[in-house]
């Protein structure tokens, strides 16, 4: 946080997480109490394990078939270090479980949230400035809600960068849905589609 919270602005935001998070649950228990919704997505666009190690898949569809990965966790930055949560991860690797991937990390996401509101998290928030020698390079991830996010960087000279490269998960991602459709009758292609979420620009070289 770069400032205090000011007087009642924790209250708001805590009224907003219960009015959500309520929200949310009816949602919720309108999916579960729906067999046609189950059976529609159940067993579905299935991506082996073996066969998501294999492509090397990230973020959600990588952990609702089994790949325990979460830069957040792995690699902290930012407050991230200071807030447990749990990193939810799945086998069978099918549309209802790349489904219930996203439902677990909404409830962790409030979690972290409402840790957060009840900290001074107040602290330096930029590095301060100095010279960035030329010709060096430098890579760091983070963990965007498809999955891990690479930036790569080659500085020049009069500190000015030269290059910057960003790989987007949907880079590792696009080959799990040729997979995932294989054996699938045609009226499923929308449901796997949808639930990699991938980007067509995040395929950029």
């Amino acid at each position: 946080m770069r400032r205090a919270w000011r007087g009642d602005q924790a209250g708001i935001l805590q009224t907003a997480l219960d009015d959500f998070e309520g929200e949310f649950a009816d949602l919720i228990r309108l999916i579960y109490s729906s067999d046609s919704t189950r059976d529609r997505l159940e067993h579905t666009g299935v991506l082996r394990a073996e066969k998501a190690k294999h492509l090397g898949i990230v973020g959600v569809a990588g952990r609702a078939s089994g790949i325990d990965l979460d830069v957040r966790r792995d690699h902290p930055y930012a407050a991230y270090g200071d807030f447990p949560f749990k990193v939810p991860v799945y086998q069978a690797g099918d549309v209802w479980h790349r489904m219930q991937v996203r439902i677990d990390e909404i409830g962790e996401a409030l979690g972290i949230v409402r840790s957060a509101a009840e900290c001074d998290l107040r602290t330096e928030y930029c590095a301060p400035s100095r010279p960035i020698p030329p010709d060096r390079c430098a890579i760091s991830a983070v963990e965007g809600w498809r999955g891990e996010i690479i930036h790569w960087i080659r500085t020049g000279p009069n500190n000015r960068l030269e290059r910057c490269k960003v790989k987007d998960p949907s880079l590792n991602n696009w080959p799990a849905l040729v997979e995932a459709v294989e054996g699938n009758i045609i009226a499923d292609f929308p449901v796997i589609n949808k639930s990699f979420n991938l980007s067509y620009s995040g395929t950029d070289r």
